[in-house]
């Protein structure tokens, strides 16, 4: 305790004409004085918010014993470092922005008086800020309707890691989210398999609130990738009954693994499926695909008459 509040007491006590938050042993022996003072930050907690600055700039530092001692400061740092946050979020330096909106992230919901710089950095030129800036928004304010609208913008975004950033919240904000699923269904056609996915997860946890993605999950019965038909299978299965009409019309589809999982669906939703039964039996006495006409039989003897 007694050194890391005389490494504060050094910090605080550095030339007036210095720069807000540069570090006080810049001039000194450069390695082992830095790694000194970050700890005593570290150790002071809330105390060295106003090094905030100069803690950012470590994060880029090519040494990795600087990067995460100065990261380890600002978690200690917390919520009394926002302000500082905020304001380097609009850094002319990259680096810097990118570094704020990684650190806002793990402070959480203490961090909300961030969340509008955030909401705005999202929109930032550089993709890493985007990225992290909708990250971190995440993290500490995800179900506004002002960071819901921030998430589906950014679903259509030209970087594969904001759409699976933002793609990856939705998907833990289930029916909140709700707003997003036109920019959900959008993604569906995604070239990244992964994104792909993803997204029928986010649909799958907002269930009924997505029954209107119910005909572009129908066509991911078919997509290439065995996930995303896994995924988009459970998502029709959530959805529930308002998915009936559209695995109707899947039982005569080209493609046999469409048939076949349409009429499994159909089989779980039991009376959500009445509707079903004529075009079940229809599939059980006549497909041409022994496996397709076994699972329309197994459907009908779940979906009561």
């Amino acid at each position: 305790m007694r050194r890391s509040l005389l490494l504060l007491a050094v910090a605080l006590l550095a030339p007036a004409d210095r720069a807000a938050g540069e570090h006080p042993y810049a001039d000194a022996d450069p390695m082992e004085n830095r790694k000194r003072a970050i700890m005593g930050w570290a150790a002071s907690g809330a105390a060295a918010a106003p090094f905030v600055p100069g803690l950012l700039r470590d994060l880029a530092d090519p040494d990795p014993d600087i990067r995460w001692r100065a990261e380890f400061a600002l978690g200690r740092i917390g919520a009394a470092g926002v302000p500082r946050l905020v304001e380097a979020l609009t850094s002319p330096d990259v680096e810097i922005r990118r570094a704020a909106a990684y650190v806002l992230g793990p402070i959480g919901p203490r961090a909300n008086a961030a969340a509008p710089a955030l909401r705005q950095s999202a929109a930032d030129d550089d993709p890493a800020v985007r990225c992290w800036a909708a990250k971190s928004l995440g993290d500490i304010e995800p179900a506004s309707p002002e960071s819901v609208a921030v998430f589906a913008t950014a679903l259509r975004d030209e970087d594969p890691d904001v759409r699976r950033v933002a793609v990856t919240i939705l998907a833990r904000l289930g029916p909140a989210g709700k707003a997003a699923v036109p920019a959900l269904i959008g993604l569906l056609k995604d070239p990244d398999a992964g994104i792909r996915w993803r997204t029928c997860i986010a649909l799958r946890q907002s269930g009924p609130e997505a029954a209107t993605a119910v005909p572009a999950l129908v066509i991911c019965l078919k997509d290439v990738d065995a996930d995303v038909r896994s995924r988009a299978a459970q998502a029709l299965g959530r959805i529930g009954p308002a998915a009936a009409p559209e695995l109707v019309r899947a039982l005569k589809d080209n493609d046999v693994r469409a048939r076949r999982v349409a009429a499994e669906l159909l089989g779980s939703l039991g009376g959500g499926a009445q509707t079903a039964r004529k075009a079940l039996e229809a599939a059980a006495l006549s497909d041409a695909d022994p496996a397709v006409r076994q699972a329309a039989a197994d459907a009908l003897r779940l979906i009561p008459e």
